[in-house]
């Protein structure tokens, strides 16, 4: 290899870690600016609404899971690999689609749930309590119910709408006729 070839792979990867750490740098400012909006809608409240909003957002979540059974059974695995050892875990079970999993909380939902899109599956998350759509995955992204794009710092909430009703452009996983 000549020396010139030698310096210009060094120049390559110099700037390759360069653009790396500009877009960690980019995500992370991302999170800063999720988290500062968070806490100006706590600052706005007082001490008692204060205290009732973060119980609310640190109490655990059950969510429903719908999709293709391959994905749901990956899913599965990985849900037991990440929280099986825990003192309150609950063997998850998958019956018609669908697989319920519990969180202890929603930042643990929320990284759970951005994992399992970044693996490409295909999915669609409810709260179980209202049966309202979360969010739902398709192509290695994780959407809002609404179709938003989700972004760091968002939030699993739901969007006020049901099944039936969510967009067709909404990407909705396929039941399998078994």
């Amino acid at each position: 290899m000549k020396f010139e070839d030698k310096t210009n792979i060094e120049q390559l990867i110099a700037l390759q870690k360069k653009n790396e750490k500009r877009s960690l740098e980019k995500k992370e400012e991302e999170e800063l600016q999720a988290l500062l909006e968070k806490y100006a809608q706590y600052k706005k409240l007082n001490s008692t609404q204060m205290l009732k909003q973060y119980q609310e957002d640190m109490k655990p979540r059950a969510f429903k899971v719908d999709g293709e059974d391959v994905d749901l059974q990956l899913m599965l695995q990985d849900y037991k690999s990440a929280f099986g050892k825990d003192k309150d875990f609950k063997e998850p079970k998958i019956a018609n689609h669908e697989l319920i999993l519990e969180f202890s909380s929603p930042k643990e939902a929320k990284e759970f749930f951005l994992d399992q899109a970044s693996k490409n599956r295909s999915f669609v998350v409810y709260d179980v309590g209202t049966n309202q759509i979360i969010a739902y995955a398709k192509d290695g992204q994780l959407y809002h119910g609404n179709g938003a794009l989700f972004k760091p710092g968002d939030s699993l909430s739901p969007t006020n709408s049901k099944d039936a009703e969510l967009d067709r452009e909404a990407p909705r996983p396929q039941k399998s006729l078994s």
